[in-house]
């Protein structure tokens, strides 16, 4: 008996291997490859930690002419650049509307976040922006004395100005 090849069948491809799933593999229990995946991501968790921390705390923070530690953000801003946003948020229709707040906000936020830090720090200090027998100075009035205080010293930073306003305010 004679067996006839056709081209088609010569030509035709093996059939594809299934990839093998889990299942069909050798049975490892759950809890192993939990633990397994664990202990491997430990040392990468570590180095984004260690990264996470060199990227954020450089150029954050600096220390000011007499020492004082200045944060970083908003008060790390220069004078200069803390000027146009005043003057950008007046444009878009004053600093209490929507626009203007918008554009001040980071700044109202670093002038309530250090207030609160200041009299966390000093207890025998209710509020440091108090002034003597008067009610607490409202931010805006503080960023516009401060806005005033950057146009003469525009090689400053905002925080700087902040503070010149906690030193050269009477309470």
């Amino acid at each position: 008996m004679t067996r006839i090849v056709t081209t088609a069948s010569r030509y035709k491809r093996p059939p594809k291997k299934r990839k093998t799933a889990i299942a069909d593999g050798p049975q490892v229990p759950v809890e192993s490859q939990r633990s397994a995946i664990v202990s491997a991501a430990k040392p990468l968790k570590a180095i984004l930690t260690a990264l996470q921390i060199l990227l954020f705390a450089s150029g954050i923070s600096y220390a000011g002419e007499q020492g004082m530690m200045i944060g970083g953000g908003v008060g790390a801003i220069g004078c200069i650049r803390f000027d146009a946003e005043v003057t950008k948020a007046q444009t878009a229709g004053g600093m209490n509307t929507v626009e203007g707040a918008h554009i001040i906000n980071g700044f109202s936020m670093y002038v309530l976040g250090f207030q609160t830090g200041y009299n966390l720090a000093h207890p025998t200090i209710n509020d440091v922006f108090k002034k003597e027998g008067g009610a607490s100075a409202d931010v805006d009035k503080i960023l516009f004395w401060i806005d005033d205080w950057c146009r003469k010293n525009p090689e400053k930073r905002f925080a700087h100005g902040l503070i010149a306003y906690i030193k050269d305010v009477p309470r």
